[in-house]
């Protein structure tokens, strides 16, 4: 890219919803990092990676200015990593190379609250209907 004009960039993420990490959401579909790469679609049409570009400038604090996301290049990888810090909606990265700029909106997801309704095994009709207590402790570990 040595003095080829660029129309556009693109950051194409492997996804826009970021767990924090240490909750364990995965399990439930959700990474603790988004992949990101920049592409640049030049004048004549071509398109060429910059994700490794050093003149590729990322910004992961003017659009988050409370510090919900981290945003850094993975050489080794050859992607940009996005890792959530604490929970935030609608929050942007902006990559810019030379005069054109891009910006990807990331949603910062940890849990708030768990609930489990339960039911008797086997089921039988009504048994939506039967109430259930706070379980006991009856000694370290064990629940009545």
């Amino acid at each position: 890219l040595a003095e080829v004009e660029v129309f556009s960039i693109e950051a194409v993420a492997s996804t826009h919803t970021v767990a924090v990490g240490g909750y364990g959401l995965f399990s439930l579909g959700y990474s603790e990092e988004a992949t990101v790469t920049v592409l640049a679609t030049l004048l004549d049409g071509s398109t060429i990676d910059v994700t490794l570009d050093p003149r590729l400038a990322i910004d992961d604090v003017k659009l988050d200015p409370t510090n919900v996301l981290n945003a850094s290049v993975a050489t080794s990888r050859g992607v940009i990593v996005v890792n959530a810090l604490k929970m935030g909606q609608s929050v942007g990265v902006a990559y810019q190379f030379g005069t054109v700029s891009h910006v990807s909106v990331f949603d910062a997801v940890a849990p708030s609250s768990l609930s489990a309704k339960l039911y008797p095994y086997p089921r039988f009709d009504g048994d939506e209907s039967v109430s259930a207590s706070p379980l006991n402790v009856l000694r370290n570990g064990v629940y009545q």
